[in-house]
């Protein structure tokens, strides 16, 4: 695995947790490739996001850090490891629809710029503008939204290594909003499930 042009000493893991344990998907290699790197080459930083019970999800800080050593994760590594519960599918609805990728980062990027949250709060026009027309003449009821993430924070972690999954779903979405700020990341691909 080559990992140059990144920052070595963080690490993003996206929805490595009890609730997605699957090996229909790789989710085993994935996690125990990442935790044996971990283990390896003990990162300053390991910002693991995950879903919890925001979403209907019963997995805690607590029951997420535990399966990260259940699968190998030296237990002394885990003052490292920063555990943040994240929204579940806050640009899904036009990712699954197949709306551009530069359509989503335009209006997450004009979201934030104007202190909203919700793609339906854009006015009309300027909606029509930012999405190419792709919606016709409607801001749909399928919003996207901006997430309780810290963008500052997420900034801090820019030239991460990042894996998880599902690679079409929760860590593409997150990619995308780190691509909406410029934010650098390099994914690897051995750690990535789905």
């Amino acid at each position: 695995m080559i990992l140059t042009e990144a920052n070595r000493n963080s690490i993003i893991l996206v929805d490595f947790q009890p609730a997605y344990q699957s090996d229909d998907f790789g989710y085993d290699d994935a996690i125990e490739e990442a935790i044996a790197h971990i283990n390896n080459a003990k990162p300053r930083f390991v910002t693991c996001f995950f879903n919890g019970s925001d979403v209907g999800i019963e997995d805690t800080i607590q029951e997420v850090a535990w399966h990260y050593v259940e699968h190998g994760l030296d237990e002394d590594l885990l003052h490292n490891f920063s555990f943040k519960e994240k929204s579940y599918a806050w640009l899904r609805n036009w990712m699954d629809q197949d709306i551009a990728n530069s359509t989503i980062i335009q209006v997450v990027r004009y979201l934030v710029m104007n202190d909203m949250n919700d793609s339906r709060d854009i006015e009309l026009e300027t909606f029509q503008k930012l999405t190419d027309g792709q919606f016709g003449d409607e801001n749909p009821d399928d919003a996207i939204y901006i997430p309780d993430i810290n963008i500052a924070d997420l900034r801090k972690l820019s030239g991460s290594l990042i894996g998880g999954g599902g690679r079409h779903e929760c860590l593409r979405e997150l990619q995308l909003f780190m691509n909406a700020f410029n934010i650098k990341y390099k994914q690897v691909e051995e750690w990535t499930y789905g």
